[in-house]
């Protein structure tokens, strides 16, 4: 298989139509921000800030120290790029015509391809933390142990995926049909092909001819 058609392949292009969408609702949050005259980084610095500080403290088992140095690493570029942006150095293609240092940020090729997987993770990590808290109050079950350092975990993913997307919005993307909204009208048309074949697969009844009796007297009628 090469690259290319790794690429286009339907997984693939399942999880671009994914973190389309995600990247959708953040632009939405950012559209509201900057209508208001604000500035992008001091609301994507408010979470990927905290988000880092609380991924570098959570304690995580010695099996998954060195992918927590990789996400540490890839948080480290994102708040790079917060702290230029704060610093008004980094201008956007999408939003204003100022000289950009953004293509040479590696933060900038980075943040969209580990973005959705941080997120999904935060959502797993945050829903097991959910899961351990009703066992404990409802199950009258003891709490892990790790369960506090799972919601730090989940609490830092969130905060850097979001300041990952926030810095991405795209406005054009709101002008955008969503994508379920665009999987609703194809899987419609893919049934309306399959009723109009249907109607081939089954049989239709033929009707049969009623023969017209002529009536000439009183007692052909009874």
């Amino acid at each position: 298989m090469t690259l290319d058609s790794l690429l286009n392949s339907k997984p693939v292009k399942f999880v671009k139509a994914i973190d389309r969408e995600v990247l959708r609702q953040y632009s939405k949050i950012a559209k509201k921000w900057e209508d208001k005259g604000r500035n992008i980084y001091h609301l994507s610095s408010a979470v990927g800030l905290p988000g880092i500080i609380l991924t570098g403290t959570a304690s995580t088992p010695l099996n998954l120290q060195e992918l927590e140095l990789v996400v540490g690493a890839f948080g480290g570029l994102d708040t790079g790029r917060n702290l230029l942006g704060l610093a008004g150095m980094v201008g956007d293609e999408n939003i204003d015509n100022k000289i950009r240092v953004r293509d040479s940020l590696p933060s900038t090729y980075t943040n969209p391809i580990v973005r959705l997987p941080l997120l999904v993770s935060a959502v797993g990590l945050l829903g097991k933390v959910g899961y351990d808290i009703y066992n404990s109050f409802f199950n009258g079950e003891p709490m892990p142990a790790e369960t506090a350092d799972l919601a730090e975990l989940g609490l830092g993913y969130l905060g850097l995926a979001s300041s990952m997307y926030l810095k991405e919005r795209d406005p054009k993307l709101l002008q955008k049909q969503p994508f379920w909204k665009t999987a609703y009208e194809k899987a419609k048309e893919k049934v309306a092909e399959l009723g109009e074949r249907a109607r081939d697969w089954i049989p239709q009844p033929v009707p049969e001819p009623i023969p017209i009796r002529n009536y000439e007297t009183l007692e052909d009628y009874v």
